[in-house]
C-alpha cells in the first residue's frame, strides 16, 4: 500500500520492507543521471543450508502478489520510470480488486491503495477522479463493517476530505472531519490517529479550491488549532502543544493579524525555551568572572543574541528543531515588519547558527516524526515540512530582506541576496530529492518555490542597486528578472513589482513623467478588487496582475512624491514675482486631497502596512502640512521609525528634510543634521576595498576579490542627487558664517556632483529607454489597460 505525502501512518503492515543487510547499494547522483545499483558478489548458499526444499515452498497467492507490486515498483517522481511504475501499480491494484473471495483486510487494503495511487496520478487525469471516489466509498463500507479495520476509517476520511476540497466542496470536507472527531474517535484511540484527524480538519479551512492551491486561513482555522491544543493538553502530549503553538503563529502571520502575532510568538518561544533574562544558569552557563557581577537583568533580545550559539547547538529532538526553525523564521518576518532591528538581528543570528550546525540534516525529504512515549508503544505522528533545500534558500532570502541598511562597502542585503541567488540557481540545476511516495505535482511545487525565491532575490538586488545609485546593475537585474518571470510563468504575479521597480529607477534618474506613468501602472496592477486573477495562468497576456496591498501603497506614495517634487521644482525655477500663488495653492490642495482623503488616501493606505510604509506616510504628511510644528512632529516620527528599522536610505532623506526646517532658525543644528545626512548618502556609494598587490595575491592566494565594475555612473559617490542638495545648503550656511574658503571648496564638490547627476539623467549607460519601453515590459502590456 502506498503511503500518501500528507497522511499519517495507520496501524497497518509496512508498505515496503527495508533491507538492512549490506548486500545492496544504490547511490543517487545529484546531476540528474539515473542511479546504477551495485550488487556484491553473491555467496554460495545451498538449499540444504537453509533447510528448504522445493516441496515446502508454496506459490504466492495472486491477490497478494498484485497488491505487493505497488511497493516493489515504487519510484520517486524524478525517476525516468516513474510514470510507467505508477501506471503498472494502478493496474495491478485494480486487478486485485476484481479478484473473488478476498479477505476483508486484503480488499480494504486494495481499495485504499487504489485511492492513494489515484492521488499520485493526479485527480485531473481522465477517469482518475471517479475511480478514486469509488475506491474511497467501497473501502469505507468495508472498514465500517469490520471493527478490526477501524484504523482505516481515519485515513479514508482524510482522503475523502481531500477529494471534496478538490471538487470545491469545503463544507462537505469540514463536516465529515468534524463528525470523525466528535463521534468516532475516542481517548482510547492511538494518538497519531487522533492528531491526524485534527491536522486534516485544520487544513480543510485553508484551501481556496483546486488541488495544490494555497488558501488563506480563517478564524475557523484558529478554532480548529485551539481544539487540537486542548486535546493535547488533556492527553499530556507536550510536543503536540508546541506544534499547535507554531501552527497558530503561522496562521496569524498568513492572515495578516499582526496585532495578535506578538502574543502567539511569545507563547511559541516560551514553549521552545528561548533564553531570556530569567533563564536558569544551568541552561546557559556563564563564566566564573561573570558570576561575580551583580547587574540588572539584560533585555531578552540581548540575552538571546549573546547565547545564540549555545541555544542553537543545544541537544533537542528533530521535531523540536523543526519547530525552532519555523518559529525563528516567523519571528524574523514579524520583527522586520514592525521594524525592531535588535530583535531581528538576534533571531537571525540563532537561525544561522542552527543552519550552519546541520540543523536541517534530520529533516530527510521534508518530514519529521513526533513520538509518543508511554507504557503502550504506538506509531509516531509524521508531519510534512518545507523541504530542507527550500528552507536553506529561504534563509538567504529572509536575511537579505531583514538587512535593510544599504550603506557600506559590502551591504549585507546585497551580499546575502547574491549568495542566495547563486544557491537557488544551483538547486534549480539539481534533481529534486523527494520522497518515493511523492507525486509529479510535488516536483512542480518544489521547483515553483525555487523559481519564486529566485525572482524575489533578484528583486532585492534591483532594490539595493537603485538605493545605491548603481543604475547599470539595476537595469541588468531588471532585464534578468523580466526574462526569468517570463520563462518560469510568473510574469503576471510579478508584473506590478516589475513596474514599481522600473518606476523607482526612473525616479532615481529624474525622469518624472516616466516615473509617474510606471507608478500608476504598478498601482493599477496591484489594486484590490472582489474578483482578481489568482495568478496560476501567468502566461496569459491579458492577465491583470495580482492583488498586493504593499506594492499598491508604495506605488501610490511614489506617484504622489514625484508630483510633490515636480511642484517644488517648478516653483524654485520662478522668480518671486512670477509665482501665481493661487495656482500653487490649488495644486497643493489637490495633492493634500489625494494624500488624506478618507480611507482611500495615500496616507491611510500606507499606515498599518509595516514600519517602512508608516515612515513614508509620515514624510508625506510632513511635506503637505500647513503648520511648521506639525511638519517637524511628523519628520521626527519618521526619523524614529527609520532609525529603529536601520533603514539608512530613508533616514538620510528624513534628516535632510529636518535640516531644511532649521536652515533659517538654527544654523548649528542644521549643519549637524546635514553632516549626518551627507555621511549616509556618501555611504551608499562605498565600494569594496581593492585586494592588496602582494605576492600571494598575485599568485592567487589571499586578498579579497573586489566587486567593482567599470562604467559606474555614480563613481562611488552614493546618492548624488541628495548629496548635491545637501552640498548646496552647506555652502549657503558657510557663506552666512563668513567661511568663504570652505564655501568655495564645497562648490568644487558640488560641481562634481552636478556632473554625476547629469550623467544619471542622460542615461549614457542605457540602451533604449532603460530597457523598459521595449517589447515584453509591464508598462507596454499593462499601460493600454490603464489608459483605457
Amino acid at each position: 500500500m502506498q503511503r500518501p505525502l500528507d497522511a499519517m501512518d495507520v496501524d497497518l503492515p509496512p508498505a515496503k520492507r527495508q533491507r538492512t543487510e549490506d548486500g545492496y547499494c544504490c547511490t543517487t547522483p545529484m546531476d540528474g543521471a539515473v542511479a546504477t545499483p551495485t550488487f556484491p558478489k553473491p555467496h554460495s548458499v545451498s538449499k540444504s543450508t537453509l533447510g528448504l526444499d522445493e516441496a515446502s515452498l508454496d506459490p504466492l497467492p495472486l491477490p497478494v502478489l498484485l497488491l505487493s507490486l505497488s511497493s516493489v515498483l515504487l519510484h520517486p517522481p524524478t525517476h525516468r520510470h516513474y510514470t510507467k511504475s505508477l501506471y503498472m501499480s494502478f493496474l495491478s491494484t485494480l486487478k486485485c480488486t476484481e479478484s473473488t473471495n478476498l479477505d476483508p483486510d486484503m480488499e480494504c487494503r486494495a481499495w485504499t491503495g487504489l485511492a492513494e495511487l489515484g492521488f499520485r496520478l493526479g485527480l485531473g487525469e481522465e477517469g482518475v477522479e471517479a475511480q478514486v471516489e469509488v475506491a474511497i466509498t467501497k473501502a469505507l463500507l468495508i472498514s465500517q463493517n469490520h471493527p478490526t479495520l477501524r484504523p482505516y476509517k481515519v485515513h479514508l476520511t482524510v482522503l475523502s476530505s481531500r477529494l471534496s476540497l478538490y471538487q470545491h466542496k469545503p463544507k462537505l470536507a469540514q463536516n465529515s472531519l468534524k463528525r470523525l472527531l466528535s463521534s468516532f474517535l475516542t481517548p482510547a484511540d492511538p494518538p497519531h490517529l487522533v492528531y491526524t484527524a485534527h491536522l486534516a480538519h485544520i487544513a480543510s479551512f485553508s484551501v481556496a479550491g483546486g488541488e495544490g492551491s494555497e488558501g488563506v486561513p480563517t478564524a475557523q482555522s484558529l478554532k480548529a488549532i485551539r481544539d487540537m491544543n486542548d486535546v493535547a493538553v488533556e492527553r499530556g502530549d507536550e510536543s503536540i502543544v508546541k506544534l499547535a503553538a507554531v501552527l497558530r503563529l503561522h496562521t496569524l502571520v498568513q492572515m495578516g493579524s499582526w496585532d495578535t502575532v506578538l502574543e502567539a510568538l511569545s507563547d511559541a518561544e516560551s514553549l521552545l525555551s528561548f533564553p531570556s533574562s530569567s533563564s536558569s544558569p544551568s541552561s546557559f552557563p556563564s563564566t566564573p568572572a561573570d558570576s561575580t557581577k551583580h547587574t540588572s537583568p539584560a533585555p531578552p533580545t540581548q540575552v538571546l543574541s549573546e547565547s545564540a550559539a549555545v541555544f542553537a547547538h543545544a541537544p533537542r529532538p528533530t521535531h523540536d528543531t523543526a519547530f525552532l526553525v519555523y518559529t525563528l523564521v516567523l519571528g524574523i518576518v514579524y520583527y522586520t515588519y514592525v521594524g525592531e532591528t535588535p530583535s531581528v538581528e538576534a533571531r537571525t543570528k540563532v537561525l544561522h547558527e542552527v543552519l550552519d550546525g546541520g540543523g536541517l540534516d534530520g529533516f530527510g525529504w521534508g518530514s519529521v516524526e513526533i513520538p509518543f512515549p508511554g507504557p503502550v508503544p504506538t506509531q509516531p505522528l509524521h508531519v510534512a515540512l518545507t523541504h530542507p533545500r527550500i528552507l536553506m534558500s529561504l534563509a538567504f532570502l529572509l536575511t537579505a530582506v531583514a538587512k535593510r541598511d544599504p550603506v557600506g562597502r559590502k551591504p549585507k542585503r546585497k551580499v546575502f541576496a547574491e549568495e542566495g541567488l547563486r544557491g537557488v540557481e544551483r538547486e534549480l540545476r539539481r534533481e529534486a530529492s523527494l520522497a518515493p511516495w511523492a507525486s509529479a505535482a510535488d516536483v512542480e511545487a518544489h521547483y515553483g518555490r525555487l523559481n519564486k525565491m529566485k525572482a524575489d532575490l533578484i528583486c532585492e538586488l534591483v532594490g539595493v542597486s537603485i538605493a545605491r545609485s548603481d543604475l547599470p546593475s539595476a537595469s541588468s537585474h531588471l532585464s534578468q528578472l523580466t526574462a526569468h518571470t517570463r520563462n518560469s510563468g510568473l510574469f503576471n504575479a510579478y508584473a506590478a513589482r516589475l513596474a514599481l521597480l522600473h518606476a523607482q529607477m526612473a525616479h532615481a534618474q529624474g525622469k518624472g513623467e516616466r516615473a509617474v506613468r510606471c507608478y500608476r501602472v504598478a498601482g493599477w496592477l496591484s489594486r484590490a478588487g472582489p474578483r482578481r486573477p489568482c495568478g496560476r495562468h501567468d502566461d496569459d497576456l491579458d492577465a491583470e496582475g495580482v492583488e498586493d496591498p504593499w506594492i499598491h501603497a508604495a506605488a501610490r506614495a511614489g506617484e504622489l512624491w514625484v508630483r510633490i517634487g515636480h511642484l517644488r521644482k517648478q516653483v524654485a525655477t520662478l522668480l518671486p514675482e512670477e509665482i501665481d500663488h493661487e495656482v500653487v495653492k490649488a495644486v497643493e490642495e489637490g495633492l493634500r486631497e489625494d494624500a488624506e482623503e478618507g480611507e482611500e488616501g495615500v496616507v491611510k493606505t500606507c499606515e498599518g502596512l509595516g514600519c517602512t510604509l508608516n515612515a513614508v506616510a509620515c514624510v508625506v504628511k510632513a511635506c503637505l502640512a500647513d503648520e511648521f510644528l506639525e511638519a517637524k512632529m511628523y519628520l521626527r516620527k519618521a526619523l524614529t521609525l527609520s532609525t529603529q528599522s536601520s533603514d539608512n536610505h530613508l533616514r538620510a532623506l528624513v534628516m535632510a528634510l529636518i535640516a531644511s526646517q532649521y536652515l533659517n532658525t538654527s544654523s548649528e543644528h542644521a549643519e549637524a543634521m546635514l553632516a549626518t545626512a551627507e555621511q549616509l548618502a556618501a555611504g551608499l556609494g562605498a565600494q569594496p576595498r581593492p585586494a592588496k598587490a602582494s605576492g600571494d595575491a598575485k599568485a592567487g592566494g589571499g586578498g579579497t576579490p573586489t566587486t567593482m565594475t567599470k562604467g559606474k555612473t555614480n563613481d562611488g559617490v552614493g546618492n548624488a542627487v541628495l548629496r548635491l542638495w545637501i552640498g548646496e545648503r552647506s555652502a549657503e550656511l558657510k557663506r552666512r558664517a563668513g567661511e568663504e574658503e570652505a564655501a568655495r571648496a564645497q562648490d568644487v564638490v558640488n560641481e562634481r556632483l552636478r556632473g554625476v547627476q547629469r550623467r544619471i539623467e542622460e542615461g549614457a549607460w542605457e540602451g533604449d529607454e532603460g530597457g523598459m519601453g521595449g517589447v515584453g515590459t509591464p508598462v507596454k502590456e499593462a499601460g493600454h489597460v490603464w489608459r483605457g
